[in-house]
């Protein structure tokens, strides 16, 4: 089946995930967003009003209708660096939208706007009743998650000598449970 978006369903494992690349970065069409929007409220935000902050849990789930969602990610002395940004019609999230860790980005309005505002029940509950929809979203939070992953962005940082016999271990670790790691 082709997404209403016209993005392939099939998923390559081994390609490169980058920020521009619009399979984990969509943009929803209005029939879209009109199935999205039963399921939670819409709200107007200023430029740098934080929605989430990295290694916060339960996070709810952003559709941009105007303005624009920023994706941070600190840097090694602690400043948020801008890894992405969602536009009109992008949706934020991806894969701990499911589970209870803390999360690996922030986000915050990088300039004036409106989104709709999914909690995590209304999303779970937007997922099951609109499957179409839902398949073009699960496909983007998978790919941004090999992005992190590929990219070395969001994660744990190990200090230690690279190969030691000490490090292997967590890296392997961190690796089959799908966690980013930067090196």
């Amino acid at each position: 089946m082709i997404p209403k978006n016209g993005a392939s369903s099939e998923l390559n494992l081994d390609e490169k995930i980058t920020p521009d690349d619009e399979r984990a970065f969509p943009k929803l069409n209005a029939e879209q967003i009109d199935c999205i929007r039963r399921f939670g409220t819409e709200q107007a935000l200023k430029k740098g009003e934080m929605l989430f902050e990295r290694g916060e849990r339960s996070v709810d789930f952003f559709v941009v209708l105007e303005g624009c969602i920023e994706i941070l990610d600190p840097t090694a002395c602690g400043t948020p660096e801008v890894v992405t940004v969602h536009e009109q019609c992008g949706f934020t999230g991806e894969l701990d939208l499911f589970n209870d860790r803390e999360i690996l980005v922030g986000g915050r309005m990088g300039a004036d706007g409106r989104v709709i505002r999914v909690s995590r029940s209304g999303f779970r509950e937007f997922l099951a009743a609109e499957p179409e929809v839902a398949e073009v979203v699960m496909r983007a939070f998978i790919l941004r998650r090999m992005g992190l992953i590929q990219n070395q962005q969001g994660g744990v940082r190990l200090v230690g000598k690279t190969g030691s016999g000490e490090l292997l271990p967590l890296q392997r670790f961190l690796n089959r449970n799908g966690h980013p790691l930067e090196s």
